[in-house]
């Protein structure tokens, strides 16, 4: 039975501002102790990884390696795919909380959504991914710069099928440090949730759960590491 171990990133100081993030490239700041203990947790319950994944933002990247440090595994090899950034939040990425609303007033809304988008920035705007080389191989269509849920899930279950899928026919245990959004859609894709119940997933900054994948049912059990 293979295993899919879903660690959310560690904190920033943008999430400590109460700020919009998205695809800002904002380092971690706080929680690196709790991703290494998160690792001394792993490396002592005998979990076994054989690959990582992370997104192409620092936060995701640099909290993998916190963990694998602690696990004595900093060899593993890793794959940084854009699928599992975060949801991109448009106009709003980058405003405070406070900021958002007073301009947005309909943003709980949106944000409680499965099909609203965030209004996209411009392409012509320093935010749209299309000015960052991280992006410049992904077709300009593909980078969606405000996008709903369903957005993030549909990118996520690309990446699933593609990259993720065979390794897990093969009994690979992966690890995958991901963001808020990212990791709903994991959830929902491993587990086959629906669109509501995806909306309620939730796992805290440095947090983990393991998913169970048995290759010959595709059955999915689910379990928290503590």
């Amino acid at each position: 039975m293979a295993k899919i171990i879903i660690i959310r990133h560690g904190d920033s100081i943008w999430e400590q501002e109460g700020r919009y993030t998205g695809w800002s490239d904002v380092p971690i700041m706080a929680q690196r102790e709790y991703l290494k203990h998160l690792g001394s947790l792993l490396l002592d319950q005998h979990f076994h990884i054989d690959i990582v994944f992370t997104s192409l933002l620092e936060r995701s990247i640099v909290s993998s390696w916190e963990v694998l440090h602690n696990m004595y595994r900093s060899w593993v090899p890793e794959v940084h795919d854009w699928r599992l950034n975060p949801r991109h939040y448009g106009v709003i990425q980058g405003l405070t909380y406070q900021e958002a609303l007073l301009k947005y007033p309909n943003i709980e809304e949106i944000k409680s959504s499965w099909d609203i988008r965030f209004e996209a920035v411009s392409i012509d705007d320093e935010r749209h991914p299309s000015h960052d080389r991280r992006y410049a191989q992904i077709p300009s269509e593909q980078l969606i710069a405000g996008e709903s849920l369903q957005d993030v899930c549909n990118r996520v279950d690309a990446m699933v099928s593609d990259m993720l899928m065979p390794l897990l026919v093969e009994g690979k245990d992966i690890l995958i440090v991901a963001h808020h959004d990212s990791i709903k859609a994991l959830v929902r894709n491993f587990t086959k949730l629906s669109n509501n119940d995806t909306l309620s997933v939730n796992i805290p900054l440095s947090h983990a759960i393991v998913l169970d994948y048995d290759n010959a049912t595709q059955a999915v059990t689910q379990s928290i590491i503590q």
